[in-house]
């Protein structure tokens, strides 16, 4: 889909084992440096789960941003809630309304298979994400807690 906002021009489409390099660099932008045969491998078991989506901003040929998307059951709501798996636009791309086009594009998804919500995790560090999210209506509802296991 091609998508306007403020001065930039994206298309928004799914991922494939084809954008493994640009996918492996924007994820270091989040702080979880990785090469591209881990990459491959966590897109290999990522796009077999029918329920999860991975959509990319294009601009021209540069992949920009990219947004990731689970709809999963819960014990706490009836229906579908998808959980925000992952958001991230280029540095020199912020600002642009990227980040935005990508959220509203996985919200719509997650509406159209009838999940009542979205959630997300955030670091507690970033936040200029925070703010970002709040700005689009989300809340602070809980804590993450984390326990490594290996």
């Amino acid at each position: 889909m091609d998508v306007r906002r403020l001065a930039v021009t994206v298309d928004l489409r799914q991922a494939t084992l084809d954008d493994v390099a640009g996918i492996s660099q924007l994820v270091g932008h989040l702080g979880y440096p990785t090469d591209e045969a881990a990459m491959r491998a966590r897109l290999d078991a990522i796009f077999a789960i029918p329920e999860r989506l991975t959509l990319l901003a294009i601009d021209g040929d540069a992949l920009v941003g990219l947004a990731g998307g689970l709809l999963d059951r819960s014990y706490e709501y009836d229906g579908y809630v998808c959980r925000l798996t992952g958001l991230v636009v280029d540095p020199g791309h912020h600002g642009q309304g990227i980040g935005t086009l990508l959220l509203d594009a996985v919200e719509n998804w997650a509406a159209d298979h009838g999940a009542a919500m979205v959630t997300l995790n955030s670091g507690n560090w970033r936040d200029a994400a925070h703010r970002f999210y709040e700005r689009r209506g989300y809340r602070l509802t809980g804590y993450r807690f984390r326990r490594d296991l290996r």
